[in-house]
């Protein structure tokens, strides 16, 4: 018996397929015990102590099961963080895009359905009652969790209103995705990392400034964008996205005009670039001047 599982039965509960009565399982067959033992050690699927059947489908909280699949939610937190500014800023629409979003969407409508069958712990010890953890995840993570979970691409993808109001108004629903990131701080995964690796405070302190700024100048950068975009500017260096468009003889990604005899498509990638540096440049206090805001829109936006 590990340790393991003795916690868990000083706690009340056993794994799925455990006999507590010992001269009875050892008269089962041994590839039998083996199958259920390999079940219990993945998902710890368990029964009130006491019970012949199953009198509940619960997944314990430190199941193997269960924390591999928190550490797969952190995976998918972490595309949401890089990939949402892209989208919502840039408007990317490929099938590598849309496969990706529609997994994300199918592992947070799951995750959806596991947190309504896993236990937690309270001042009172192990709670493993149905009623008690639909109370709780619907008081606490379930609304979040929910409208993270709906797949608010397939409403933007529908011609009839993607540029329109309610286009923009599902764009920003997008960002309520994001409010998943406050289940990071509960996540103890990378805390167990550093204590296991006995990685000093000082370096995770500087890896965590380094994360941050990154991920400020990629949202920074994907917003002003985004906020040029939606200034509507339809006249040369009324926008600095125009401007750049033309001064280097692209297509207005606004409207499609081109300000000049010949123009060129503006690759998604070079519009980023371009958006990371004046994001990167601003931060860093540098401003060349190249890159500035032209209407008004854009000069609260960079004011902020």
């Amino acid at each position: 018996e590990t340790k393991r599982q003795m916690v868990y039965k000083q706690q009340g509960f056993v794994p799925f397929g455990a006999d507590f009565n010992e001269s009875a399982r050892r008269a089962k067959d041994n590839a039998r015990i083996e199958d259920r033992s390999l079940w219990d050690r993945i998902f710890w699927i368990e029964r009130r102590k006491g019970g012949r059947r199953p009198s509940q489908f619960l997944i314990h909280h430190l199941s193997p099961f269960r924390r591999i699949w928190d550490f797969g939610t952190l995976i998918w937190l972490v595309v949401l963080v890089l990939m949402l500014p892209l989208l919502v800023a840039f408007e990317m629409d490929n099938l590598g895009v849309r496969s990706i979003t529609w997994m994300q969407t199918v592992w947070f409508m799951l995750d959806l359905i596991f947190n309504f069958l896993t236990t937690y712990m309270d001042d009172t010890g192990l709670i493993s009652s149905h009623k008690e953890i639909l109370v709780e995840y619907m008081k606490s993570w379930f609304i979040i969790d929910f409208i993270s979970a709906m797949p608010v691409e397939e409403a933007i993808s529908v011609n009839s209103i993607r540029g329109t109001a309610i286009g923009h108004g599902f764009k920003i629903l997008k960002m309520v995705k994001l409010l998943r990131l406050f289940k990071i701080e509960r996540n103890q995964f990378l805390a167990k990392i550093q204590r296991k690796y006995q990685i000093k405070y000082s370096t995770i302190s500087l890896v965590k400034f380094l994360i941050l700024l990154i991920l400020g100048a990629h949202w920074l950068g994907c917003l002003f964008y985004s906020v040029s975009i939606v200034s509507g500017c339809d006249q040369p260096y009324c926008s600095w996205v125009v401007a750049q468009a033309e001064s280097r003889h692209f297509f207005s990604p606004i409207d499609g005009q081109c300000f000049n005899d010949e123009c060129g498509d503006w690759s998604v990638g070079s519009r980023y670039l371009t958006s990371l540096y004046w994001a990167m440049t601003t931060m860093s206090t540098i401003g060349y001047g190249d890159i500035t805001p032209k209407n008004e829109v854009e000069q609260l936006f960079a004011l902020f």
